[in-house]
C-alpha cells in the first residue's frame, strides 16, 4: 500500500506538518500547502523513502525539510522558504536524493 498525500493545506501542527518514517518507502507527498507548523514541515526518519514533490513548505518554526536516522527518498521541484530554520537539513546518516528546490 502506498501513502499519498496530494494537494493538501496542512499547518499549524504542534510538531511536524508531515512526518514519513519506517514504512514510508512509497509514499508520495505531492502539490501540498505546509506551513506553520512549530516543528519541521516534513520529517523523514527510520528508513523512510519518499517522493517529496512540487510543494510549498514555509513560516515553519523549525526545517523545511529534516532527513535523519537513516531517512532517504527523493526531494525535488518544492518552493521552500521563510522557516526559522534550514530550509533543508541532511542528519545522522540520511541519503536522501535533494533535486531543483527552491
Amino acid at each position: 500500500m502506498q501513502a499519498k498525500f496530494i494537494n493538501n493545506t496542512i499547518h499549524g501542527g504542534l510538531k511536524q506538518g508531515v512526518c514519513i518514517r519506517n514504512v514510508g518507502q512509497n509514499a508520495f507527498v505531492n502539490q501540498n500547502k505546509i506551513h506553520s507548523n512549530t516543528g519541521p514541515g516534513i520529517e523523514i526518519q527510520r528508513d523512510g523513502k519518499p517522493t517529496v514533490h512540487q510543494n510549498h513548505i514555509f513560516m515553519g518554526k523549525a526545517e523545511g525539510v529534516i532527513v535523519v536516522d537513516h531517512g532517504g527518498g527523493k526531494i525535488a521541484d518544492n518552493d521552500i522558504y521563510e522557516n526559522f530554520l534550514a530550509g533543508i537539513a541532511i542528519r545522522t546518516h540520511a541519503d536522501p536524493r535533494v533535486v531543483n528546490n527552491r
